[in-house]
Order: structure tokens, then sequence, then C-alpha cells
């Protein structure tokens, strides 16, 4: 009997997968941080919509929790969530596939919580965009994304 199965992967993306800031790895546990929580909406006619949050000064951002609610018409099984952000000094995306949970009126509903270790450089906003294969000329594309977690100052990877 196989509990597991094991399957080749890729050097480029084992490369990716295990790749991790370092002054996220060299934080110490006796640093303060800070609980952070940002949000965004964003609402249109159109198959993909954008907003932005802000990231403090002076404050690495770690993302712990991505939380999306959204609607679009009910043509769309699907939304995909994109989260851009630069990490240390390097432009980072994080996607997630988001199938409907419930046939609303016109529309479907999207709902998604997730764990996750993203690091955010300090002052580098996050980009947020969610997507549909077309246009949304009915209900509209629109949904709420909150990231929680915690900063840590930037000295503490010193």
């Amino acid at each position: 009997m196989r509990l597991f199965r094991l399957i080749q992967i890729p050097l480029a993306l084992t490369t990716f997968l295990s790749w991790a800031p370092s002054d996220a790895q060299t934080i110490p546990a006796g640093y303060p941080r800070t609980p952070w929580i940002g949000s965004c909406f964003a609402n249109g006619k159109g198959n993909g919509v954008s907003c932005t949050i802000n990231t403090p000064a002076g404050q690495e951002v770690v993302v712990e929790t991505v939380t999306f609610i959204g609607a679009s018409d009910a043509s769309y099984d699907n939304v995909v969530l994109y989260l851009g952000m630069v990490t240390g000094g390097i432009p980072f995306a994080w996607a997630n596939q988001i199938h409907k949970t419930v046939l609303s009126g016109a529309g479907h509903n999207y709902q998604l919580s997730q764990t996750v270790a993203l690091y955010g450089d300090p002052l580098q906003a996050i980009f947020v965009s969610f997507a549909t294969d077309g246009n949304n000329p009915t209900v509209g594309l629109e949904g709420t994304v909150y990231l929680s977690g915690y900063t840590v100052p930037v000295s503490a990877g010193s």
C-alpha cells in the first residue's frame, strides 16, 4: 500500500516553491509583532477589476490569511483572485481560482478564506485583482479582499 506518490517537479518550479525572503527567515522571535489588517473593494462591468492595499512605512507586512467575498454574473463558475506584491525587492504574485458557492438571483457568489505566508516590503502597495472569463454586464463583478497578519519593524531582520 502506497501512502504517497512521487512526482517530478521541474527545477524552476522547485526553486520558486522553496524560495522565501531572507528577511522573513531571520526575524528573531522576541521582536514585536503588531496585528495588521488591510482590505479593498472593487467593482465593474468588465471581466476584471482591481484595487490596492497600502503597507506601512518601516514595517514588513506578513500576510497570514486571505479572505475574498464577491459576486459575478451567472455566466461564470469561477473567479481568479490575484495578489501582487514586492517581497525582498522582487515582484511576487499569488493567485487562486475560486469556485462559485451559491447562485443568487442573476449572479453567483464566491467566498474564500485561506491561510498563507506572504511577505510584503514596507511602503509597497499590495495590488489586488480578480477576474472572470468575460464581461459581467448584468450583476457586475465585485468583491472585497481582506488580508490579515502582522507587521514587524524592518530593523528586526538586520
